[in-house]
């Protein structure tokens, strides 16, 4: 019979399981103290939730894969949890029979349990399949993190979902369940499409073109998906759905930064003035011209070969030698959440030296900006800036 080792502890594990389990592991720590969940009370007590009396958080890791009972029971003791200060409980979910709902063991006890939105990307689970997949378990396929919070107190369903929304979860990226067991936030893999959809946009009023937004999450405004509508009509026919899809990707926050560019009316002190001076209404015609670029026009250098107008900014290093610095701005905090990849930090990054117009010869790492967890490249070129590498290109992608 096959077995496999762990290089960790030099145990023998035998072959993956040849059933396909599901298991939810509960992680609580052994200290009376949850300085998280007192917290939270005093939090929700801020907002007029005063009937919070206690809150403890734990955490809960869901596994799936082929994996028998004892082997998850092993895994949760060398990965999940430690030892020392936390206590785990190995729960199989078997549907129809494992408990969707929970019992309160007395009046005044609830829960509140949470996990990322599924499709959304979860590095310590997929650090945790890495790991255990070195330890010999190699039949773990898929795992997610999540959180139960425990809470005392003589709640209502609105106070309840107040709690769930304004201080367990981000409704943006995660989804909750109250009072009862929440699902696994695992996608079910779908088969891709063989043939190419087109999707009927000519004849579609305003709210079916919202419903198709919604439906297909374009999160296209009304205004864009009237200009998509017109330039298919005068092309004669509908969009491809991947037409579509390469519109409202090239169109979203991420890639065409609408928050930088977008017309913006404020009522509040003058810039520079106290807070409590005389409020005045200004429009500011898009932050990024008005407050970056504009600096960057007024304070230019001979040194200063290109900035804000293409996918990285070049400086002159000496006479032979340019450097090309790019600075990332899909970061927190943001107007972006981190949905699908909107936080992108140094992979965002890294391409956009290569994506220069002077295409650097020869790239080097080297730190960027810590202070806003940006990412910056140091790249050379060889050869001065002619005056057309001034102009052009896309502003800060």
């Amino acid at each position: 019979m096959d077995q496999e080792v762990s290089s960790a502890e030099g145990v023998f594990l035998p072959p993956p399981d040849p059933v396909r389990r599901l298991f939810r592991v509960e992680i609580r720590s052994r200290s009376p103290e949850d300085p998280e969940g007192q917290r939270l009370v005093q939090a929700a007590r801020a907002q007029g939730i005063e009937r919070l009396r206690a809150c403890r958080r734990d955490r809960m890791c869901f596994l799936q894969g082929h994996l028998s009972p004892p082997e998850v029971e092993r895994l949760a003791h060398l990965l999940l949890a430690d030892p020392i200060w936390e206590t785990f409980q190995v729960l199989p979910l078997e549907k129809p029979v494992w408990p969707p709902d929970f019992l309160p063991q007395g009046s005044g006890e609830h829960r509140i349990e949470v996990t990322l939105l599924p499709g959304l990307r979860d590095p310590a689970a997929e650090n945790l399949i890495r790991a255990a997949h070195r330890l010999g378990f190699r039949g773990l396929e898929n795992a997610a993190w999540g959180w139960i919070f425990h809470l005392w107190g003589d709640l209502e369903e609105h106070d309840l979902r107040r709690l769930a929304t304004d201080h367990c979860s981000n409704p943006l990226i995660h989804r909750y369940a109250i009072d009862r067991w929440i699902d696994p936030p695992f996608e079910h893999p779908e088969a891709p499409p063989l043939l190419v959809e087109v999707i009927p946009i000519g004849d579609a009023d305003e709210k079916g073109l919202q419903a198709l937004s919604a439906r297909r999450r374009l999160a296209l405004s009304g205004e864009e998906l009237r200009v998509i509508q017109e330039y298919f009509r005068l092309q004669g026919r509908d969009p491809t759905d991947i037409e579509l899809e390469t519109i409202a990707q090239t169109w979203s926050e991420h890639c065409a930064h609408k928050t930088f560019k977008a017309r913006i009316r404020y009522t509040g002190p003058p810039p520079g003035a106290p807070p409590d001076a005389p409020p005045q209404t200004v429009e500011i015609d898009g932050l990024l011209p008005t407050y970056i670029q504009s600096v960057t026009a007024q304070v230019t250098r001979p040194w200063l070969r290109s900035a804000l107008v293409d996918h990285a900014g070049i400086i002159a290093l000496d006479e032979r030698w340019d450097l090309a610095i790019k600075v990332e701005t899909h970061n927190h905090p943001s107007a972006v959440e981190p949905f699908g990849g909107a936080s992108t930090g140094i992979g965002g990054g890294d391409p956009g030296h290569p994506g220069c117009r002077r295409a650097p010869d020869c790239p080097a790492g080297c730190p960027g900006l810590r202070s806003c967890r940006s990412a910056g490249r140091l790249a050379a070129a060889r050869g001065p800036a002619s005056p057309a590498d001034r102009g052009g290109g896309y502003p800060g992608h």
